[in-house]
């Protein structure tokens, strides 16, 4: 399960959670992360992993994606995320990522389209796919604002 990154990283398990976040930061840091979504993010990987030392992966990925660039990431997660459902979860979580700011600027739009097209799905698909992130993001900040 979730700590599989960490006690077994080279099993299947693994590989498809850091496709997943690889696919969120690959998104995210489309128009630059600020310390902001930096931070955002990083709190987004811990509360996904339930490990309190995501903050790190974060790190080593983004050092991953600066050294190997996006056409290589995109490659590598396209070819480790290979059902319907991890490429719509993993589309689902990079748009959670790219919005959590409550904005998506368009560089991030234009990764999204991209990550999506790798993964076979259309343009529609794609915004299908990140307004129903949005209206449940929204939805969740709402009942998270509105006092009991």
């Amino acid at each position: 399960g979730q700590l599989a990154l960490r006690d077994a990283p080279d099993s299947e398990d693994a590989r498809g959670q850091r496709a997943l976040l690889e696919c969120a930061l690959i998104v995210a840091s489309a128009d630059e992360l600020t310390p902001e979504e930096q931070t955002a993010l990083e709190r987004l990987f811990q509360q996904v992993l339930g490990d309190p030392q995501a903050a790190q992966l974060v790190q080593q990925l983004q050092a991953e994606l600066e050294t190997e660039g996006v056409e290589s990431s995109l490659r590598r997660v396209a070819k480790d995320l290979v059902t319907f459902e991890q490429r719509e979860q993993a589309l689902s979580f990079a748009a959670l990522a790219a919005i959590a700011d409550r904005e998506l600027a368009e560089p991030e739009a234009d990764r999204l389209l991209d990550l999506g097209a790798r993964f076979g799905f259309g343009v529609g698909e794609v915004q299908r796919l990140v307004d129903r992130v949005a209206k449940a993001l929204k939805s969740a900040l709402q009942t998270a604002g509105s006092p009991s």
